[in-house]
C-alpha cells in the first residue's frame, strides 16, 4: 500500500468564462471541482497504474468531506485527521476567449500543536500498513520547517521508505531526517547546498553531496531535459521524448508517484527510472477507460513514425449532446460506463439502437410514445427515417471531408502566411477541380512572395551587419582608455604586482574583444568576462567589487552581441562606486513561459544610488543620447539589431536602491526550429 501524505489539501475549482472582466459580473460556462494538493496529485496517478493507496493529511468542515468523497472515483482511501475548521478552496478562472489564467489561492485554517500531535498518532498507525510512504506539498498555518522532518523520522524509526517532495524551509530541515528519496529543482539544490549548478557536473556534485548527507536518492527534476538520479547504484539520466507540452501542472507529482510506485514494488533505481520514460504500455491499441474528476473517458494511444497519436473521448459530454433520447456508452459484458438507460420497466416504450467497436458498445434509445411497436407501418417508417438521417450524414461527412476541409486548411495557411511564416504549403488533394486550381495557384504564389523576401531579407541584413560592425569598433576605444588610466594610476603608487596582475587580466580581454570576426557570444563567456572586469577594477582597492552571476542552465550557451553585459558591469563601476562600501553587481539570467516562443530576462543590478530620472527617462525613450551614458545606448542598438524590434530594454531604480537595467529577448520557440532544421536538410 502507498500512503500519500497532503498536509494541506484543498478543493481545487475551475471556472472557465469568456473574456473575463475584471469588476464585472462573469458568466460561468463550465466548473469542474476536484480535490487538490500535491499529495493528492501523486495518488491519483498511482491509484490508475492500479496501486492501492491511502491518503492522509488534515481536511475541516463540509468542504473536507467533499474532499474524501471525491476521492472515491479514483479508488483512493480516505484516512485523514478531521479539524473543525473549513478546508480551503484553490480557484482557478479559465478566459477562453483571450486564454488567460487567474488563480485565487485561500489562506486555510491554522493548526495547533495538539492538532498535529493527534495526527502523529493517526500517522503511526497508517505507517504500519504501507510499503511506501509519500509527502508532497506545503502546510498549513500554524506549523514550523520541522514539520516534516517529523513525520520522517517516524516513517524511518518504521523501517520504511519515504519519499518528500516540498521547498524551502521544510526541504531544509526534513532533509536532516534523511528520507529515502527527496527531489528537488535546481533552485532548491542551489539552496541546499550553496553550489552555483550551472552545468550538468555542478548538479550532480551537488547531488552527491546531498546523498553523502544521508539521503538515499537524490532525484533532481531537469523540467523538459528529464531527471538526475543519484544514489548507491550510481548516477542516472533520464532523458524524455521531446512534446509540445499543453500544461505541465502535476509532471512532478506524476514523477513521484513513479518513483512511490518503483520503491513499493522493490525495483532498483535504473529499473524505476527506466519505468517512467518507457512508452511501451501505451502502445497497445485498445481503447482503455479512465475516470478522472468524475468524468468517464475513453483513450487509445498507437505508436505511428516516432509520434504518439492519442485520441481521448469524453463518454459523459458525448452523452450529454443526446436531447432526443437516452444515449450510453457500455462495456459488452452490459456494465454501463456512461450515460443513461431506461428503467427495465420502461423499455418497452423504446426503440433501441446498438452498435459495437473496439470493446465500446453504443446504446441508443428512441422514445416510442406516439409508436405503436405492434404496427409494422410505424416500425418501416422508424426505419425508414434511420436511413434517411444516415444518408443526411453520409452528406455531411462528404463535404467536410472534400469541402469544408480544405477550405479550413486554406484559411489556417492564410493565418499563418499573416503571421510571417512563408514556409507554409496548401497540401491537401481535393476532388474537386475548382480547389485543385486554387491549390496550385496559391502554392505558386507563395514561392514567389518567399524569393522576393529572401532578397530583400539578405540586403537588409548585410547593411544591418556593417552597422553593427561600426558599433562595436566606437565601444572598444571607451573601454581600453578606461583601463590604461588605471594601469598608470597603479604605476604611479609603485603596485608592480598588482600591474602584473592587471596585464594578465587585460590580455584575457585583449584576446576577446581582438577578435573582429565575432559577432556574437554565449551568455556563460560574456558573464566570465565580467567576473575578470570586476576583478581588474578592484586591484589596488580597499572594497574590491563583487560580481555575481546567476545563469539557467538551458541559457549558457545562448547568442548576444559581445561587450553587451561588459558594458552594463562597466557603467556600475563608473556611477555606483562608492568609498565606504564594495560595489555588487548582481547578473541573472532565466526564460519567462511565453505561448509560441521563448522570452528570456537577463538583469544587471548594482547597490549604488541608482540612474538620476532625468537620465533614466532619456534611456527608456530609446534615443540617442548627445552626452554621457554612450555605452548604454550603444548596447540597446546593438542587440535591437541582433533580435529584431520586439527586443525590449528597461533603465528603473530599486526599490532598495541600485540602478536595475533589464533585457527582454524573445527567442524562436525550439519546436519551430527543430521543423525549420528539418527542411533545409530536406531541401
Amino acid at each position: 500500500m502507498i500512503l500519500t501524505v497532503t498536509l494541506n489539501a484543498a478543493i481545487d475549482k475551475r471556472y472557465v468564462v469568456d473574456d473575463f472582466k475584471v469588476g464585472e459580473v462573469n458568466r460561468v460556462r463550465e466548473c469542474t471541482y476536484v480535490p487538490g494538493g500535491k499529495g493528492l496529485n501523486v495518488s491519483k496517478p498511482a491509484s490508475i497504474y492500479g496501486a492501492e493507496v491511502v491518503a492522509t493529511g488534515f481536511v475541516g468542515g463540509h468542504a473536507g468531506n467533499y474532499i474524501e468523497d471525491a476521492l472515491k472515483p479514483f479508488g483512493i482511501k480516505s484516512a485523514f485527521y478531521h479539524v473543525d475548521a473549513e478546508s480551503r478552496s484553490c480557484i482557478n478562472i479559465w478566459d477562453e476567449v483571450n486564454h488567460v489564467q487567474t488563480e485565487f489561492l485561500e489562506p486555510g485554517f491554522t493548526l495547533t500543536e495538539a492538532d498535529f500531535e493527534g495526527f502523529e498518532k493517526k500517522f503511526r498507525e497508517l505507517v504500519k500498513d504501507a510499503s511506501v510512504v509519500a509527502m508532497s506539498g506545503s502546510v498549513p498555518k500554524g506549523l514550523d520547517g520541522t514539520a516534516y522532518q517529523r513525520l520522517v523520522k517516524i516513517v524511518k524509526d518504521a523501517g520504511k521508505p519515504v519519499i518528500l517532495d516540498t521547498s524551502g524551509k521544510l526541504l531544509e530541515e526534513g532533509i536532516k531526517a534523511a528520507p529515502t528519496l527527496i527531489k528537488p529543482n535546481i533552485d532548491e539544490i542551489r539552496m541546499l547546498t550553496g553550489k552555483h549548478c550551472d552545468d550538468i557536473n555542478d548538479i550532480i556534485e551537488a547531488a552527491k553531496a546531498i546523498h553523502a548527507g544521508g539521503v538515499e536518492i537524490v532525484a533532481v527534476s531537469l523540467g523538459a531535459d528529464g531527471s538526475l538520479a543519484v544514489g548507491e547504484e550510481g548516477i542516472f539520466r533520464a532523458i524524455v521524448p521531446k512534446i509540445d507540452a499543453v500544461n505541465t501542472v502535476g509532471c512532478g507529482d506524476s514523477m513521484i508517484a513513479g518513483f512511490a510506485l518503483g520503491l513499493s514494488e522493490g525495483l532498483s533505481l535504473e529499473e524505476t527510472l527506466r519505468s517512467m520514460v518507457d512508452a511501451k504500455t501505451l502502445n497497445d491499441e485498445r481503447w482503455t477507460p479512465y475516470v478522472v474528476s468524475g468524468q468517464q473517458y475513453w483513450v487509445r494511444a498507437v505508436h505511428y513514425y516516432g509520434a504518439w497519436l492519442i485520441s481521448v473521448v469524453n463518454l459523459d459530454r458525448q452523452c450529454s449532446q443526446a436531447t432526443d433520447g437516452m444515449l450510453a456508452f457500455a462495456q459488452p459484458d452490459g456494465v454501463l460506463l456512461a450515460g443513461t438507460r431506461p428503467e427495465e420497466g420502461e423499455l418497452s416504450h423504446y426503440i433501441s439502437l446498438t452498435a459495437e467497436t473496439e470493446g465500446l458498445v453504443l446504446e441508443y434509445y428512441v422514445p416510442s410514445t406516439d409508436m405503436d411497436l405492434d404496427n409494422a407501418m410505424n416500425l418501416a417508417l422508424a426505419v425508414g427515417i434511420t436511413a434517411v438521417l444516415a444518408a443526411i450524414c453520409f452528406v455531411i461527412w462528404y463535404l467536410r471531408s472534400n469541402v469544408v476541409h480544405p477550405l479550413d486548411a486554406l484559411v489556417d495557411a492564410m493565418r499563418r502566411i499573416s503571421a510571417g511564416d512563408l514556409s507554409v504549403r496548401a497540401d491537401w488533394n481535393p476532388v474537386n477541380l475548382e480547389l485543385q486550381q486554387v491549390k496550385e495557384a496559391f502554392n505558386v504564389m507563395l514561392n514567389e512572395i518567399e524569393t522576393l523576401k529572401i532578397e530583400q531579407y539578405e540586403q537588409k541584413l548585410d547593411a544591418e551587419r556593417q552597422e553593427m560592425a561600426a558599433l562595436k569598433m566606437q565601444i572598444r576605444p571607451h573601454f581600453f582608455l578606461n583601463n590604461l588610466k588605471l594601469i598608470y594610476a597603479l604605476a604611479e603608487t609603485g603596485q608592480t604586482q598588482q600591474i602584473q596582475r592587471m596585464i594578465l587580466l587585460l590580455s584575457k580581454h585583449l584576446r576577446y574583444v581582438m577578435d573582429y570576426k565575432r559577432e556574437t557570444t554565449s551568455l556563460r563567456d560574456e558573464t566570465n568576462f565580467c567576473q575578470n572586469y570586476m576583478e581588474m577594477t578592484g586591484i589596488g582597492q580597499k572594497f574590491p567589487p563583487i560580481c555575481r552571476v546567476t545563469v539557467s542552465l538551458d541559457l549558457q550557451e545562448m547568442q548576444l552581441p559581445a561587450m553587451t553585459l561588459l558594458t552594463l558591469a562597466e557603467n556600475s563601476v563608473k556611477h555606483a562606486t562608492r568609498p565606504d562600501r564594495p560595489l555588487t553587481v548582481q547578473i541573472t539570467a532565466k526564460s519567462l513561459p511565453m505561448e509560441g516562443e521563448k522570452l528570456v530576462n537577463i538583469t544587471v543590478r548594482d547597490n549604488g544610488d541608482g540612474f538620476p530620472e532625468e537620465v533614466m527617462k532619456e534611456l527608456n525613450s530609446g534615443k540617442q543620447m548627445a552626452t554621457g551614458h554612450y555605452g548604454l545606448t550603444n548596447v540597446q542598438r546593438r542587440c535591437a539589431l541582433l533580435f529584431g524590434p520586439d527586443f525590449a530594454m528597461t533603465f528603473t531604480n530599486a526599490a532598495a536602491g541600485g540602478a536595475v537595467v533589464e533585457m527582454y529577448i524573445p527567442l524562436p520557440d525550439a519546436a519551430e526550429e527543430a521543423k525549420e532544421e528539418e527542411k533545409h536538410e530536406t531541401d
